[in-house]
């Protein structure tokens, strides 16, 4: 008797095993609609309001404030930015499109027009600004408060708070709230000599719902000026999909003959739709083996380039400094 019951164990098992993961078609389904989740929250974010708002900010060289774009580029200015000598109140001026100071504040004050308004109905306020150098340009900033307002509604807040030790951020804090959602992001750093480890933890809430969140576990070792990672453990979760997954990146070789198999050997990445398997990451030749490239592999062994699918996953997996 109790070999039978062995028996429809492990035929119980085998089956649970089997319907585990999606098939080839159902798996191709699954990345769709996980890339149509993140296309749909990219547009739905770069559609606000407020994003628009920050957007035009950015993007106009006489703008007082950091990270906006140099005059004839595309590129944000790395001068070091002093908030100080910046303070004041701002109108946008639409006949030569730019900002003018039209009188002092112990702040800086910006009214502009909101997408498609002839008059300047959004107020941005930068009540306070501080950096401190590390080991890249412009400075790192450790502390930000600022708000965007229409009228007396409040359309977006922003605070942001980090510790730079070494010359590179220690602790960083930041916190995003809007009308109806809020983010954070969270990294943590620590050194003993030459070792260390790095934790970041992230989340995105719509609606007081979770919507996206995300850990990462690193072990670290410092070099002269920054630091490099020796393994990787992440886990982010975007409605009903996690990708998890390590790298043991101490143990892949830069300069082994078959790097490929050296990177597949050492790293575990896996793709779910709930308890679901989707399909492993892993890298591969492409461009007739010329380049490499990361790969979806699905149960059947069929793999499909991961930038069909979801370009901006890569930009984890380059992760490497």
């Amino acid at each position: 008797m109790k070999k039978i019951y062995f028996i429809a164990f492990v035929l119980g098992f085998h089956l649970w095993s089997c319907t585990s993961q999606l098939s080839p078609k159902e798996a191709d389904r699954s990345m769709k609609i996980l890339n149509g989740n993140l296309v749909n929250l990219m547009s739905t974010g770069s559609e606000k309001p407020e994003f628009k708002a920050l957007k035009f900010l950015m993007t106009q060289a006489s703008c007082p404030l950091p990270y906006v774009k140099k005059e004839n580029s595309d590129k944000p200015d790395t001068v070091v930015y002093r908030f100080e000598p910046n303070k004041g109140n701002y109108q946008w001026n639409p006949n030569l499109k730019t900002f003018e100071k039209i009188s002092e504040n112990s702040i800086i004050e910006l009214n502009f027009p909101s997408d498609k308004s002839a008059i300047n109905d959004l107020i941005f306020k930068l009540n306070n600004y501080e950096s401190q150098p590390y080991s890249s340009r412009p400075d790192f900033p450790t502390q930000i408060d600022a708000v965007l307002n229409s009228g007396e509604n409040e359309l977006l807040k922003l605070t942001h708070h980090a510790i730079i030790t070494d010359k590179l951020p220690e602790q960083i804090t930041a916190e995003i709230e809007g009308s109806d959602y809020s983010a954070r992001f969270e990294m943590n750093r620590t050194r003993q000599n030459k070792s260390g480890e790095l934790h970041i933890e992230t989340f995105l809430k719509t609606k007081g719902i979770k919507i996206i969140s995300g850990t990462m576990d690193s072990q670290i070792e410092y070099g002269k000026r920054s630091y490099f990672f020796k393994t990787i453990r992440f886990n982010v979760k975007l409605i009903d999909h996690t990708i998890s997954g390590e790298i043991n990146y101490s143990a892949i070789d830069p300069m082994a003959k078959d790097y490929v198999d050296s990177f597949n050997s050492n790293s575990d990445i896996i793709i779910k739709e709930g308890q679901k398997v989707v399909g492993k990451i892993i890298l591969n030749k492409t461009n007739n083996n010329e380049l490499l490239d990361y790969f979806v592999r699905f149960s059947n062994g069929h793999e499909i380039a991961l930038c069909e699918y979801i370009p901006a996953l890569k930009n984890l997996l380059n992760l490497k400094y």
